[in-house]
């Protein structure tokens, strides 16, 4: 219903603004209904953490999931499960060489996200491995899954390969925490080498020399060259909501975790964004204000009163739309990608504009018809064999 409101009771009156008219609020109304039963009085009670933990799974904010058991599976274990953990962050390298998990490297934090959250928001901490641990030769508990399965104790004084501070890091107290601490920085016969980033916009790194700990190098770059890489096993952090620490030592889709399709906050930001293009736009902010809650950041007295730390344009100005897609950013960050919030909101064109270094007008996502590319394109192998198909009936901008 909140998508066909969207398609069906709004109409786009500018691609690049993402301006629109709102014509009715039928299936906005609708969406807001039964988005408010889905919820059912439930409260956000769960910490944002324990609520990702990977020892909690079927949890009571969990509406559908996609259930997935490695006990008993009776096929191949190492390719019976999907490789959701693996898709979102730097590339870590093989996991049988270095002890880090399989990531594809494809899905790092844009600059934009990587200010998304402030330095109250518990959903950082919550959403991406800030802390991976080197691999000392015995997996599960030392590398990358020693943060689910070591001791605390134990890696109190584990060899550290990465640890990634955010935006609002100082970066003398970073540099004083890495100098007091050399036996963490120190590569031994770790296979991956060290290193301390700063996610920011100039991205600030430390790599160490491998055998006092003491930092060799500072590396100081615009964040999207930055992503180009440095020579890091992992350049970013990566995301940890879909960690399974019980995975093989394998370079394989060998994650087991059930997949969180429908859950209580998703539910809570719906039911703000449907109420929004319904016209109440008060309640539609006392649903952000409960996500926000929960997550320790501050509570908005009015959409105005947000203001972002990422930098935007003099021609971006941010709206209320802009605030709930922000909110659904942090609170559902990689369980899908952007382009299905942008493309619902008509905001596909705007924010590619404003936030791809790659996109610098509307005719960038377009064809030579000037037809926007809103939809994905229809396979041509699907039109090749389907007699009721012809080449006619291929979505706009293809």
């Amino acid at each position: 219903c909140l998508a066909a409101g969207w398609d069906l009771e709004t109409t786009l009156t500018n691609d690049s603004l993402g301006t629109y008219s709102v014509t009715a609020t039928n299936y906005f109304s609708k969406a807001a209904a039964y988005a408010t039963e889905t919820i059912g009085g439930q409260q956000l009670s769960m910490t944002f953490d324990d609520k990702w933990a990977p020892q909690n799974e079927g949890n009571e904010e969990e509406i559908f999931s996609i259930q997935y058991e490695r006990a008993g599976f009776p096929g191949d274990i190492l390719t019976g499960g999907h490789s959701l953990p693996n898709n979102y962050g730097s590339g870590c390298g093989n996991p049988v060489e270095n002890g880090m998990k399989s990531c594809s490297g494809g899905l790092v934090p844009s600059e934009k996200a990587i200010y998304l959250w402030d330095k109250d928001d518990e959903r950082y901490e919550g959403t991406f491995m800030t802390t991976i641990y080197n691999y000392t030769g015995t997996w599960g508990t030392t590398g990358y899954y020693a943060y689910y399965n070591a001791s605390e104790d134990a890696k109190k004084t584990m060899p550290i390969m990465g640890r990634y501070f955010p935006w609002w890091a100082n970066v003398n107290d970073v540099k004083k925490y890495v100098n007091d601490n050399p036996k963490l920085f120190t590569q031994g016969s770790c296979p991956a080498a060290c290193y301390v980033v700063i996610m920011s916009n100039p991205a600030v790194a430390y790599t160490f020399n491998k055998t006092t700990g003491k930092i060799a190098k500072t590396i100081n770059k615009e964040y999207n060259e930055f992503l180009k890489g440095e020579g890091m096993t992992s350049v970013t952090h990566c995301v940890k909501k879909f960690d399974d620490p019980q995975t093989p030592q394998a370079n394989s889709a060998s994650g087991y975790r059930d997949i969180v399709m429908l859950h209580l906050s998703d539910m809570y930001l719906t039911a703000a964004e449907a109420y929004l293009m319904a016209g109440d736009e008060q309640k539609a902010l006392q649903y952000v204000n409960s996500v926000r809650n929960r997550a320790k950041t501050a509570a908005l007295a009015s959409f105005a009163d947000y203001k972002p730390e990422y930098t935007v344009s003099d021609n971006f100005q941010v709206k209320p739309l802009d605030v709930l897609l922000d909110e659904r950013a942090r609170e559902t960050y990689a369980e899908q990608t952007r382009w299905m919030d942008l493309r619902r909101t008509r905001q596909l064109v705007r924010y590619n504009k404003e936030f791809n270094s790659y996109i610098n007008a509307a005719s960038d996502m377009a064809n030579s018809y000037g037809q926007i590319k809103w939809y994905r394109p229809i396979p041509a192998a699907e039109i090749e064999t389907n007699s009721a198909l012809t080449v006619d009936d291929q979505n706009p901008g293809y």
